[in-house]
């Protein structure tokens, strides 16, 4: 009996070895496995992050893309909007000179329709002196005719007193 005694404490023994061993290869297992989830954790999450970078490197060139044609748009709008003003300045300085060419012709034919009427009132003035120096000579005419009448009248009244008389 002892030998079983003694095959069952050794039996006890490789119990508590295999035990023992089980408990080591279940805490390696353990480590094991928490290095691979750690491993596949840590994989997962450097392809996350690989792909949210390639997904930032793809949107930042987008955004680059975007930021170019943009400043092409405003490069061109500026370019018109600079054409537009030179125009606007060469219609403005246009429109004034016209206006001013306009303004001196009217300006030249308004001194000129002046000049017309300042020889034209030049020349009445002359026929009005002409007119009352004839009406002068007319009224001096006149006044010779009816001294004239006046004396004859009186001739007739005075030889009409003597014939009847």
């Amino acid at each position: 009996m002892e030998d079983v005694s003694n095959t069952l404490q050794q039996m006890q023994e490789k119990e508590d070895n295999i035990t023992e061993d089980l408990i080591n290869l279940k805490k390696e297992f353990i480590t094991k496995l928490d290095g691979k989830v750690d491993n596949m954790a840590n994989d997962n999450l450097d392809a996350a992050i690989k792909t949210v970078h390639d997904m930032i490197s793809s949107l930042r060139l987008d955004v680059e893309a975007r930021h170019r044609k943009v400043d092409e748009i405003l490069s061109t709008m500026r370019n018109d909007i600079t054409s537009v003003e030179t125009n606007l300045e060469k219609s403005k300085v246009a429109l004034v000179r016209s206006d001013l060419e306009r303004t001196v012709a009217d300006t030249e034919d308004f001194t000129a329709t002046m000049a017309t009427m300042t020889a034209e009132i030049s020349k009445m003035r002359l026929d009005i002196g002409d007119i009352q120096e004839a009406l002068k000579n007319h009224d001096s005419g006149m006044e010779d005719v009816s001294n004239t009448l006046q004396q004859m009248q009186e001739k007739e009244d005075n030889t009409t007193e003597d014939l009847i008389n």
